[in-house]
């Protein structure tokens, strides 16, 4: 089960690990948050069949907080580098600002180099860029948790 602190941000301030499952039943509460949900869905199945394969993401934004009406969701997903290079053209509408248009998703890729790899260091350090950023409200700097699913 979820947890949440008394601003209803996710605790603790980092990745918690979850399913698609437990981010439905939890967030997907009322019309609104259905529609975002829905969005999001189609954005993931449409990007899971071109890459072929589980994808890993991150699940963010106002959609994963207790606000009542959320904006949108922002998601990060992980790509294998040679995946990325294989389908970058039909990649192209799901990162920002292309999601946001298709889909009304804030959507960012982020390419995984492996440890051998010259290309590592570009992704270690998105990495830890992104986890700061998730990790806390920009707006208030206030710490806080956000969902890793693969689905």
């Amino acid at each position: 089960m979820l947890q949440f602190d008394t601003n209803g941000y996710l605790t603790p301030d980092r990745n918690i690990s979850s399913t698609l499952s437990e981010l439905e039943q939890t967030f997907k509460i009322n019309n609104i948050r259905e529609d975002i949900y829905n969005l999001y869905l189609n954005y993931s199945n449409e990007l899971k069949n071109i890459i072929g394969k589980d994808i890993k993401q991150w699940v963010d934004g106002s959609y994963v907080t207790k606000k009542n009406a959320p904006e949108d969701i922002d998601i990060l997903t992980f790509i294998d580098y040679d995946d990325f290079e294989k389908y970058e053209n039909e990649l192209n509408k799901f990162f920002y600002p292309n999601s946001k248009a298709e889909y009304n998703i804030d959507a960012y890729i982020i390419v995984v180099y492996p440890n051998n790899h010259k290309k590592n260091f570009y992704y270690r350090s998105d990495y830890a860029n992104w986890l700061t950023d998730f990790s806390k409200d920009f707006k208030t700097n206030t710490k806080k948790g956000f969902l890793e699913i693969v689905i």
